[in-house]
């Protein structure tokens, strides 16, 4: 956590997994070795190379955010701002503060697409997360900071949710 007087900022490596670290290696290596094997009576077809390379692509950048990935959070006053990057290339997305509601702890659903856990809010009508991966003490000592150095974020962001089951399909 970094402080200046008007900026909070707060940055959340990725969480090295094992099965992530080991898996996506090994499966792009099987299919590698299924794809040029000698034996291979015929060529693959175009969409099933198109297939493999998007496959290979999506590992390899799941496995890259394992290792190196990280989400920097930058409170002010007035907004939100997150920015992931991975090897010196980044997206930041800005949220206005006023147009946040619900605030809550998102819990993991591993067997569910994989969600991580993380920080959820409303915003414009959609649920979005940030603070991906971080567990729910993380995610209150988050927010409790922020309440105590910024106390005109305590109307939204001091109703803060901690933990609620499918805390995704909370509704506005």
């Amino acid at each position: 956590m970094q402080s200046d007087p008007g900026c909070l900022v707060f940055v959340i490596p990725s969480r090295f997994k094992l099965v992530v670290f080991i898996l996506v290696p090994g499966v792009a290596i099987v299919f590698l070795l299924a794809l040029f094997h000698p034996s291979a009576s015929q060529p693959l077809d175009v969409y099933t190379r198109i297939e493999f390379g998007a496959f290979v692509l999506a590992g390899t950048v799941l496995w890259l955010w394992t290792m190196f990935g990280k989400e920097e959070l930058q409170f002010t006053p007035t907004q939100l701002t997150r920015r992931r990057s991975l090897l010196g290339i980044s997206r930041t997305d800005t949220f206005q503060i006023a147009e946040i509601r619900l605030p809550h702890f998102v819990v993991e659903h591993p067997g569910r697409k994989g969600r991580p856990s993380g920080i959820g809010f409303q915003y414009r009508g959609k649920t979005l997360r940030i603070a991906t991966g971080v567990r729910q003490l993380e995610a209150k000592e988050i927010v409790e900071t922020v309440v105590a150095k910024f106390p005109e974020m305590k109307p939204t962001w001091g109703h803060y949710i901690e933990g609620v089951f499918d805390s995704d399909r909370l509704k506005a």
